[in-house]
């Protein structure tokens, strides 16, 4: 897949959250619904540090989000473990910046020189295009998260 077609994408992603986000409250945001383990915030940081992660910090460059992302939205964490728990409003505003960051940066070539990482036993990322693509199964997993916690919380 074209690099091109990967930037349209991932914008059509984030705009789909955006659209199903965009009338919800701070609060709606930061509830774990009963019966669940994350809320929206979690899921948004969830797909953000990933994504993050996977790019920058494979194709050896500074990890661009705050620090304290890197515990707070790894893979089996939960608000339930907060000490603190973020600014709804940052994370989404971080969210939307790390998509952005990364399509400009994909177009400018600064993931050429990508460390290849085994995602999970027997599958190997081995380019850019591989982690983009799984990013977008990744963020239709938890876009489909992010809905069942609004209908549960609206």
């Amino acid at each position: 897949m074209a690099r091109q077609e990967l930037v349209g994408l991932l914008k059509a992603a984030e705009g789909f959250i955006g659209n199903t986000i965009g009338d919800l409250s701070d609060e709606q945001l930061s509830t774990v619904p009963a019966g669940m383990s994350n809320d929206i915030v979690w899921n948004l940081g969830h797909l953000a540090h990933s994504l993050a992660s996977m790019t920058y910090s494979r194709s050896g460059l500074d990890y661009p989000l705050p620090a304290d992302y890197k515990d707070l939205f790894k893979g089996g964490s939960s608000p339930s473990t907060w000490d603190k728990a973020p600014n709804a409003a940052d994370v989404v505003k971080n969210f939307n910046k790390i998509n952005a960051s990364v399509t400009d940066d994909l177009m400018a070539g600064k993931f050429d020189k990508f460390e290849a990482f085994d995602l999970m036993p027997g599958v190997t990322m081995n380019s850019i295009e591989q982690i983009l693509g799984f990013h977008m199964m990744h963020a239709g997993m938890h876009m489909h998260a992010i809905g069942a916690i609004k209908r549960a919380v609206v």
